[in-house]
């Protein structure tokens, strides 16, 4: 997978009166310092500072959501952002924030909406795609997973873990072929991927292809001793 960190916006969606906005700005830059040095609790006690005075701040409700994700505390994460949506309906980066939360617990079918949403404001946003990709997987709808990752492949095509994943579910559904050419994609873009080397050495050694199946192999031994 793709590394999924999202970065916290520092800019409100919904503004407090003018001479409280240096102080709002203030303590949301604070936050974000705090939320970057690992510190999550001092994080939100600046984000608790803003909620406090500023109740209908969309992004500080969804930047106290990104790092309760942080903290692995789902349940208050959901919460958070869900309330953000709720006070700007079209911040899509809540939406986002809010699907990884659902994936990370799980809840692959509430992440699938989430995700949708923000294809459905931003049909650029590859993230999105990517996790819509691997949510499908992981509910089985493997004809929806290829899809979605197709478009991450048309928006990045120069990113060896879309071709990665979409090689998986092919493979998972007896596509070898096209496992192979994704794979063969992968390697070119990151020779030092020991997992693609590995998996098409899978795919050779079940066309019997034993020579190029031990070159991989032994490629993905020589990246990952532990293998």
């Amino acid at each position: 997978m793709t590394d999924t960190k999202v970065n916290i916006p520092t800019e409100p969606v919904n503004t407090p009166d003018n001479q409280l906005q240096d102080l709002f700005q203030d303590l949301m830059e604070h936050a974000k310092i705090e939320y970057e040095k690992n510190d999550f609790a001092a994080a939100i006690l600046f984000l608790d500072q803003v909620i406090a005075s500023n109740p209908d701040s969309a992004d500080a409700f969804n930047n106290r959501g990104l790092v309760k994700t942080a903290m692995e505390n789902y349940p208050e994460a959901i919460d958070d952002l869900t309330k953000a949506i709720t006070l700007a309906p079209e911040f899509y980066i809540a939406f986002l924030n809010r699907g990884i939360v659902y994936f990370n617990s799980g809840d692959y079918q509430k992440a699938i909406d989430d995700f949708s949403k923000v294809v459905g404001f931003n049909p650029e946003n590859t993230l999105a795609y990517s996790y819509l990709g691997i949510s499908y997987g992981n509910i089985g709808n493997f004809e929806a997973s290829i899809k979605n990752l197709d478009k991450t492949i048309e928006l990045e095509p120069e990113f060896a873990t879309h071709y990665f994943n979409r090689a998986y579910y092919n493979d998972l559904t007896g596509k070898k072929q096209e496992a192979l050419i994704d794979y063969n994609e992968v390697i070119r873009l990151d020779n030092s991927n020991a997992d693609a080397h590995l998996n098409r050495g899978l795919i050779y050694q079940f066309w019997d292809r034993y020579q190029e199946a031990i070159t991989d192999y032994t490629t993905a031994i020589e990246l990952r001793p532990e293998f």
